[in-house]
């Protein structure tokens, strides 16, 4: 099955050409992942390698620095070889051991834990992927590693189903491929007429968090690498099990230079993690944290900022850094993109953080033929400034523009520290659809909201006109805090303020996209009501 070397100077024949140059790209896409884990085990360090036929990667997490490897498969004729191999290079069983067990047959328990777990080339060939990939974490000890290598299906575009109402559909992005699998004399087959479930990508990510895993990363393959793996039609995933000394439990609350707040890079993720762009833009790379989860989920990404980029940013292979001024690069790019009939499915807005260049960032996106359907995304839009630049622009009047809310994620209000009573965050939100139909959120159909920005900015310029006048230091002053909370008459006046201003704010840009929609959904009504 593999080429192994014997003592004799011989090779041992290889069951195809194909299958070796998989192996050498699994054991090159592997091994520093495997034995980076290994080494911080320490010197006991043990291995378990889950489907493990002729015991090829059994042998070479030994070789990778592993105290103790266990090796499974449900072939008897696998575990003989491997045994056969094993001894003919006289290493001890109690190193390397291997056992003719079907996976779900196996006692975790009795078993014990493992610092690295292997499941390379197994769950495609199984009827209870998930099944499976739950019983390998239950084997990973706390702090280690599963590794899962499969064939994938080309299924990119969400797969449409019913789900329980007539008329009703959902799309699920994560789907698997059925193939019945009847052929016992094929050694790279399943065993007893298996009907196995080949994943696609998404199903094979959300099956490794399903199953209990957490941080879990796809291994990138070089251009040399099997065309399978590069074609990603195959794939080699990893993950480890959630731990209590602190580590989150996802990577979007972990410490990084990802200069938002957990809710602002929720709902990034979430945009994201459905929009899946094809090609993305960033106007402010900054130090790479918002850029690496762009890099993550979009097959290219430009980035433009003034300044150099972080090494770790400059190391993203689907990015490409713009260095220098954005008003002068941004058109260029657009435009080269216009000629090719690209289109640009996402965009974060978060560099030029002054009103004319704010303006000037989003007029020359919303000028481009090359976003026809994008989702824009404007951070730090509380901020004054920002907020300024944001609102200078008649979204009304923008025919692209199918809604707007600029406190799509609210911000804050800094206490303490340098940006002391400044406003700050918030995510602004564009939907940009040439030729598309406006669209109305739950509840706003009925009525609109107060802005956050219209109720928060007067909030912080009284606070700021009683720092000033000798008053408090703030909110973290905890007197004038406590005098501030229980005087219901100042802030029920400050209400009355700014509801006196609705006129001003019914003229907002929200207001006015979504103004059609709601005078003919009044129409209706009273239509509805003369009947």
């Amino acid at each position: 099955m593999y080429p192994w070397p014997l003592r004799d100077g011989t090779l041992a024949p290889v069951y195809s050409d194909e299958l070796d140059s998989v192996h050498r790209t699994r054991r090159e896409m592997i091994e520093p992942a495997v034995r980076a884990a290994i080494a911080a085990a320490g010197p006991e360090a043990r291995v378990l390698d889950l489907g493990c036929n002729e015991g090829l990667f059994a042998h070479l997490a030994r070789a990778w620095g592993a105290a103790r490897v266990v090796g499974c498969d449900i072939r008897e004729l696998n575990i003989r070889r491997a045994e056969a191999i094993r001894d003919h290079y006289g290493i001890s069983p109690a190193e390397l051991e291997f056992r003719c067990v079907d996976a779900f047959a196996l006692d975790t328990v009795a078993l014990g834990s493992f610092d690295v777990v292997l499941a390379l080339g197994l769950v495609y060939h199984l009827e209870d992927p998930v099944g499976a990939l739950r019983i390998a974490r239950r084997l990973v000890a706390p702090g280690g590693l599963c590794v899962v290598e499969s064939q994938l299906t080309r299924q990119d575009e969400p797969i449409v189903h019913g789900w329980g109402t007539s008329d009703h559909w959902e799309r699920a992005e994560a789907s698997f491929a059925a193939r019945f699998e009847n052929d016992p004399a094929d050694p790279l087959a399943s065993v007893d007429g298996v009907l196995s479930l080949i994943p696609n990508a998404a199903a094979l990510e959300l099956a490794m968090r399903v199953a209990g895993f957490r941080r879990v990363r796809w291994l990138d393959p070089a251009s040399h690498h099997n065309s399978q793996y590069v074609l990603r039609d195959r794939g080699i995933v990893t993950g480890r099990p959630p731990t209590s000394n602190g580590e989150p439990v996802i990577e979007i609350l972990a410490a990084s230079p990802w200069q938002m707040t957990f809710g602002e890079r929720a709902a990034l993720e979430g945009i994201l993690s459905q929009l899946r762009p094809g090609l993305a833009i960033e106007i402010g790379t900054a130090e790479g944290g918002s850029l690496a989860r762009l890099a993550r989920h979009s097959e290219r990404v430009h980035s433009f900022d003034l300044v150099r980029p972080t090494a770790a940013a400059a190391q993203l292979e689907n990015v490409t850094l713009h260095t220098g001024d954005s008003h002068a690069l941004l058109p260029e790019l657009l435009a080269e993109l216009t000629a090719a009939g690209t289109n640009v499915d996402f965009v974060l807005v978060d560099g030029d953080h002054t009103a004319a260049g704010v303006e000037r960032d989003v007029r020359d996106l919303l000028a481009s033929p090359a976003l026809r359907r994008t989702i824009v995304i404007l951070h730090d839009a509380l901020n004054d400034d920002v907020r300024e630049g944001l609102e200078r622009i008649d979204y009304a009047a923008e025919p692209k523009v199918v809604y707007v809310d600029l406190d799509f994620v609210g911000g804050h209000l800094s206490d303490g520290g340098p940006f002391h009573h400044q406003l700050w965050g918030g995510l602004g939100l564009l939907v940009l659809d040439d030729g598309g139909e406006p669209l109305v959120p739950l509840r706003e159909e009925d009525g609109r909201f107060y802005e956050l920005f219209e109720l928060i900015a007067p909030v912080r310029d009284e606070l700021v006109a009683r720092e000033r006048s000798g008053g408090a230091d703030g909110p973290g002053a905890r007197g004038e805090a406590e005098a501030v909370a229980e005087d219901a008459t100042g802030l029920r006046a400050e209400l009355e303020r700014t509801r006196g201003s609705l006129d001003s704010i019914r003229r907002s840009a929200s207001w006015r996209v979504t103004a059609p929609l709601r005078n003919a959904k009044r129409l209706l009504r009273s239509r509805g009501g003369q009947r």
